[in-house]
Order: C-alpha cells, then structure tokens, then sequence
C-alpha cells in the first residue's frame, strides 16, 4: 500500500466509527470457521478500529507433520479469505496486506476497511457457506462435477495465483493412487508421525482437533487421515477405486515460499465455499504432499515445475459429515504483544 493509498483509507477511518463489537464478534467468528490440518486452527486474530489482523499461533505448530509450517500458513490462508468475506458481507471494499511485517513474528495478515459497498451476492453465499462447509472423509456418491463448475474454480485458483490441475485421465489417477499409497504406509509406520496425530485425536468436538466422528471410516490413505491399525490390506486398487468416485484435482503454486503457501490456503477456501455453495463436498488428502518424495513425485507425474500444495476429491456426498470443534472467540484473540499469539 503507498502512502497516498494509506492517507485515503486513513481519512475514510476518520469518517467512520470503529467496528462494534458486535461486527467484530462476526468477523472473528469467520475466521474460526476456516478448514485447518486435523483441525488444529494455527490462527490468532487482533481486532483493531477499521479491520483484523491475523497471526499464526506458535502454540499449535505441528513440528513432525509439518516441520516448515507450510499446512499452518495455508490455513491461515483461510481464515484470512474468511474475514475478507465478512467484512465484504458487512458492507465495505477490502484492502489486505500479505505478510506485511516480516520481522514481526507471525503476522500473517493485515485486513482493512475502505470505503462503504453493497454486500454482493457471490460474498453473501460465500459466507453462509462458511458454516454449512465440511471436510469431507467419506465415500462419495453417485453423480459427476458439472465442468462448469470446475472451470469455475479453476479460474478461483488463478486469481490467487495458483493453478489447479483437474486429473481426469485414468492413468494419471493410477500413478496418483500408488503415490498415496506410499505415502500413507510411511506415516502409518512413523512413530513421531502417529503420536502428533494422537495428540489431536479428541473424545469431544467442542474445541480443536478431530473425533472419530470426523475422520473417515475407510482403511484406506484416500480419506486423509491415516491411522496405523487401519492401514492393512490397502493397495493401489482398492485406492484408485475410490478416487474414481469423484473428481481429483491438485492445487499447485509457481514458487513454495510462506506468500505462496498462504495464496493457495485463500484460494483452497474460496475453492470449497464454491463447491459447498453448489451442494457438492470435498475431501482432503494430504499425506501425499506431507511426504517430500511422494510430493516431488506428484508433480513430476503432473508433467509440472509448480509445487503441489493440496489434492482435492470434490464429489457428492454419500453420508453427512458432522461440524468439527471450534476454539471459543475469546481464545482466538493474541495477547497484547504484537505477534505474540496466546
């Protein structure tokens, strides 16, 4: 933002009063609806008088699933398209500032208002979507995606910067299976892997982390989740059978840097607000791209110099997925510090 830029924005601040705590409450409670690895919601927000800004919280790290924070700042990415969204269905234009600071730990972003707009109608679905999205770990239904619908959110990853390769050849699915096949016998017999994984496990949904209720029944690595005991008997077959019910997709960046990272975790939410919006649900596989060989192999299979961020299965849903735990509003907001979240 130049300065001319600030100065403008600065003196409609001054024509306004600040965010009540009501609209506040809303934007917050936006960002804690974004979609987190195994729910563990890395995000922490400070409220200031014309917008949000957004943290990474240090205290949720997954450091063996994820030693270089990539997951944590996709999510961010996420909640971060959320409060866009909600401060668009309030009614003001948005201006956001990507890693702004980087000296200051763990600020993410800068979400500010400017002038004063009628919400539209794509910001109001967006956002009751928000709370009608899950991640979706079970078998998929009959009925194929509309490929307009697909062109559609093809053209939401290129205006985050990202590319989203739809995998409709069957080959390619194939070499994909046996990808997460790999990848999912390697987490399944890394004992640091399942023990961070059991550290999120929970009997309750009424925070962070996942239930049972959440994670996926089948003892296959598609549904995202890989539990040591479920593994046995799982081949590349079984895999590609279930891949085959629904459309598989990758979502891809130029470069794998924290900017990248969090570009794709804005588009990955934009992506699944729209599929939610048109009834359809989407899963999400990570063990293929958590894995530094299957994910280099994933892209050389993709014929791509782009680095895989996230594989998608986007289908219809054959069962109803239960809403995960959210952290409370009060626990969302960092300390007084700057960048130090709590």
């Amino acid at each position: 933002m130049t300065e001319i830029q600030r100065a403008r924005f600065r003196s409609q601040l001054d024509e306004q009063p600040p965010f009540s705590p009501e609209e506040v409450a809303a934007l917050a409670e936006a960002a804690g609806l974004a979609p987190s690895v195994l729910n563990t919601q890395p995000w922490a927000i400070r409220a200031v008088a014309d917008g949000m800004d957004v943290f990474q919280d240090p205290v949720r790290d997954l450091p063996h699933i994820d030693p270089a924070g990539r997951e944590r700042m996709i999510s961010c990415g996420a909640a971060v398209f959320n409060v866009e969204v909600a401060m668009r269905r309030l009614g003001w234009t948005v201006h956001t500032e990507l890693l702004p600071v980087p000296a200051m730990t763990g600020l993410v972003a800068r979400i500010r208002r400017g002038a004063r707009q009628r919400a539209g109608e794509v910001d109001l679905r967006m956002y009751a979507a928000m709370r009608q999205r899950r991640t979706y770990r079970q078998v998929f239904g009959p009925g194929t995606v509309p490929p307009r619908l697909l062109e559609a959110i093809e053209v939401v990853a290129a205006a985050h910067s990202c590319r989203l390769h739809v995998v409709a050849d069957t080959y390619e699915r194939q070499r994909i299976a046996e990808l997460m096949v790999g990848a999912a016998t390697m987490q399944a017999t890394d004992p640091d892997f399942q023990a961070e994984l059991g550290n999120w496990m929970r009997q309750r949904g009424d925070d962070a982390g996942l239930t049972s209720a959440s994670v996926g029944h089948a003892p296959y690595p598609y549904d995202g989740i890989v539990h040591r005991p479920t593994l046995g008997g799982v081949d590349a077959r079984q895999v590609e059978d279930a891949l085959a019910r629904s459309t598989v997709a990758i979502l891809t960046t130029r470069e794998d840097r924290p900017m990248d990272w969090l570009r794709a975790g804005m588009a990955l939410q934009q992506i699944l607000l729209t599929v939610t919006h048109h009834g359809l649900v989407v899963g999400l596989s990570e063990q293929v791209i958590e894995v530094p060989r299957t994910r280099a192999e994933l892209a050389t299979r993709l014929s791509t110099v782009d680095h895989p961020q996230m594989l998608l299965r986007i289908g219809h849903p054959l069962l109803n997925m239960p809403p995960t735990g959210r952290r409370s509003l009060a626990d969302l907001f960092v300390a007084d510090t700057p960048g130090q979240a709590r």
